[in-house]
Parts: C-alpha cells; sequence; structure tokens
C-alpha cells in the first residue's frame, strides 16, 4: 500500500467520517470500483450494509454499469461470498 506522509491523519479522517454516519438511511456510493482491489471500497461497503437495515449500496462502472442493493438483498451475497473463501 501507498502512505503519504500524511496518510494516516487521512484515514483516521474517512474513519470517523465513515463512523459517524454508520447508521441511519445511508448511500454508500461506488464509482468505477472493479474486482481488482475490492478490499478498499467494495468489499468494506457491503459490510456496512449487512450492519445497517437502512443503507443502500449503490455501484457504478463501466462494466456493470449500474446496479443498487438493499440491507435484505446485500447480506445473503455477502455472506455467499465469505462462505466462498
Amino acid at each position: 500500500m501507498v502512505e503519504s506522509a500524511d496518510f494516516f491523519e487521512q484515514k483516521a479522517r474517512y474513519d470517523a467520517f465513515l463512523k459517524q454516519y454508520e447508521t441511519g438511511k445511508v448511500v454508500y456510493l461506488e464509482i468505477g470500483i472493479g474486482f481488482t482491489t475490492p478490499q478498499f471500497i467494495k468489499t468494506p461497503f457491503q459490510k456496512k450494509v449487512t450492519e445497517n437495515p437502512n443503507a443502500v449500496y449503490v455501484s457504478m462502472n463501466h462494466k456493470t454499469l449500474s446496479s443498487a442493493f438493499s440491507h435484505s438483498e446485500i447480506v445473503p451475497y455477502y455472506y455467499q461470498k465469505i462462505l466462498q473463501h
């Protein structure tokens, strides 16, 4: 992982932002993320949706165009992926 001088400060602000908005109605919008490195954005966003029934996960990229998943749709999908590994 590439870490600039202020990487950890930026990461702490990002984590605090996610923590602040992890409950209630939340849209996790993923734009342009593929499956090369899903551990950075795709998987954490999907995990957040499994933990919040009011959250929605929206994915947009040139291959899938657009897709949205609610809590009830992403939970079986997410746990199926976990069980495959």
